[in-house]
């Protein structure tokens, strides 16, 4: 796996996501066509784990979240490749996106208590617990 394969990899993934996200804005985090798009699932299929974990690394490194598009294109990504997160990948995510109010880190770190709770540290417990208690007031 060279780091153009990861990279060609990752785009190719993040550009399946964005044409799936184009015209289902509102809709697209509840529908989530990612998880069961033909094409996605064979492309990640064809990945090694090792590959898989690279490119989990390289969109946390590479993407940009500067509207709320971008979020749910981001963090699509982030659903679809859950299960290889390991607990440094999910630290790196939250330093890099908590203060970052076009994210959605508090609905994905829902969705990662529910899946791995195991991954998620006191310290990211914690914040949610307060973002939680802030969106029902």
């Amino acid at each position: 796996n060279t780091e153009y394969d990861v990279y060609e990899a990752y785009s190719m993934l993040e550009k399946r996501i964005n044409e799936l996200h184009a015209g289902r804005h509102n809709r697209f985090n509840e529908s989530k066509p990612y998880l069961y798009d033909h094409a996605i699932n064979r492309e990640v299929k064809s990945f090694s784990q090792k590959k898989l974990n690279s490119v989990l690394k390289t969109w946390i490194n590479h993407a940009r979240i500067g509207s709320y598009a971008n979020s749910d294109v981001f963090f699509a990504g982030m659903e679809l490749l859950l299960k290889y997160f390991k607990d440094e990948d999910i630290k790196i995510l939250f330093n890099k996106h908590k203060d970052n109010n076009q994210a959605n880190l508090w609905v994905f770190f829902e969705l990662v208590e529910t899946q791995r709770p195991e991954i998620l540290s006191s310290e990211i417990l914690s914040w949610l617990r307060t973002k939680q208690k802030d969106c029902k007031k």
